[in-house]
This record gives C-alpha cells, structure tokens and sequence, in this order.
C-alpha cells in the first residue's frame, strides 16, 4: 500500500511539473535553422528576436481553437531590420491568421544588429505563434 501511494504521488508530481512546464511556455517560440555561429550571444539574440515579436502579437479574443498555430519565416538583417517575413503555415482560422499577418507587416526591425563577430548577412527564423501557450501566460 505504500508503494501505491509513493506511486500516486509521483505521478501527481509529474502531472504538476508537465502543465507548470506547457503553462509556461511563450506563445510564442523560435528555431534558427542553419548555420548561426552558436554560443551565448547568438541564443540571447535569438531570444531577443523572440521576444520582439511576442510583445508585438495580439491575440485575437474572438477565437477559442487554444491549438490554433501559425508558422512563420523572418529574415533578419545583420543591422536588425526584418528583410522578408512570410507566412508558412496558416491555422486556417482567419481572424488568427490575421493577426499574425498584422505582426508581420509591424514589425519592420527587431532594433538590434546581430551580435559582434557574427559573420553572416542575414539569419532566417522559423517562429510559432501558439495560441493556447500565449493564453496561458496572459
């Protein structure tokens, strides 16, 4: 019976650390496919790029699909500015899709050039837009 309970209680743990770990997670997220130099100041930058984007979405309240995702590509140029931003992978729900779009087209420089000693002209950024994750950290 002990065993039982011990059991219980790490699957309780489990399930509490999962939805801390889904509740926390940005709305919005980033990957940088591609050859990027690594290292510190390329993650941070990554994540500074993130971030623009994240504070500059607006989630449309009318929609309710919490798995609603939308996929983008962002190039940015070495001084910063967003030289394309296209979308890749509509959730096919307008109004969602619409803001995403509204991001896109405000969004004209991330207001940082690329960290010193990076070597290429532009880097490509596949960003998710999740609905569900942005509505969980408000």
């Amino acid at each position: 019976q002990r065993q039982r309970f011990e059991q219980v209680r790490r699957d309780r743990i489990k399930g509490v650390v999962s939805g801390l770990a889904q509740a926390l997670s940005p709305g919005v997220s980033i990957q940088s496919p591609g050859p990027g130099g690594g290292g510190p100041s390329y993650a941070n930058y990554d994540q500074f790029v993130q971030s623009i984007f994240q504070r500059a979405w607006k989630p449309p309240a009318e929609v309710s699909d919490d798995e609603a995702l939308v996929k983008v590509r962002v190039v940015v140029g070495r001084d910063g500015s967003v030289e394309s931003a296209e979308i890749v992978d509509k959730s096919g729900i307008a109004a969602f899709d619409k803001s995403v779009r509204a991001v896109l087209d405000r969004v004209t420089s991330v207001g940082r050039p690329f960290p010193e000693g990076a070597t290429e002209d532009r880097r490509s950024y596949v960003i998710s837009f999740n609905l569900k994750a942005r509505r969980a950290i408000g």
